[in-house]
């Protein structure tokens, strides 16, 4: 149960941290116009596009260098700035029209504002699908709490699970259920929302 908790807490922090992060470089990259935009989009596209054997060494060695390595923030702190729900953000943001941006912009000059009111609005149904993925891919992490938490108090249920793969089909049938349930009910929870969102729910 311990596991348990810890992989509800790894995976609620990246997703409430992932998001607003997200929706703040996904929209900066998508409407705002700086010099060297075209330059960071094409990073966070090269970024996204690595496999995580790339990225896991860099990961180390930041997790080293800053003190983190063997704490929760180790695995926490990349995956808040992966690259992945900027890009989904930002093409989103992409169809939301100028004008109204425009028009907004003379009442107010404050990117927060804009994005409170105007953008979050608009962008519910790619930052709920955004949330769901985000949860989902943190809560089934494996690899990344497997090398960079030593402590076995600290590791999440994911790593948990892998290493009983090998044991008793009834106990893994058990633990796949078990491990499952969070997932399948915030995707519930999501579901209708989406769909009216999305305006395809009968």
């Amino acid at each position: 149960m311990h596991k348990f908790w810890n992989s509800f807490f790894i995976a609620s922090v990246i997703t409430i941290l992932h998001i607003p992060v997200s929706l703040i470089a996904g929209f900066t990259l998508a409407k705002v116009k700086f010099k060297g935009r075209v330059l960071f989009i094409v990073l966070y596209v090269l970024v996204m596009l690595m496999p995580y054997s790339v990225t896991i060494l860099p990961n180390y060695i930041q997790a080293k260098c800053l003190g983190i390595y063997d704490t929760h923030a180790a695995v926490v702190l990349p995956a808040v700035f992966a690259p992945q729900g900027a890009i989904l953000i930002g093409v989103f943001s992409l169809f939301i029209d100028d004008s109204v941006l425009e028009a907004v912009s003379l009442e107010t000059k404050s990117l927060l504002r804009i994005l409170v009111h105007i953008v979050i609005p608009i962008l519910k149904p790619a930052i709920t699908i955004l949330f769901i993925l985000t949860f989902a891919e943190s809560w089934n992490m494996v690899e990344q709490p497997y090398l960079l938490l030593e402590q076995e108090a600290l590791q999440p249920l994911s790593v948990l699970f892998r290493r009983i793969l090998d044991t008793n089909l009834n106990v893994v049938f058990a633990a796949t259920v078990f491990y499952m349930v969070p997932v399948i009910l915030g995707y519930l929870y999501c579901e209708d929302m989406l769909e009216e969102m999305m305006g395809i729910k009968q």
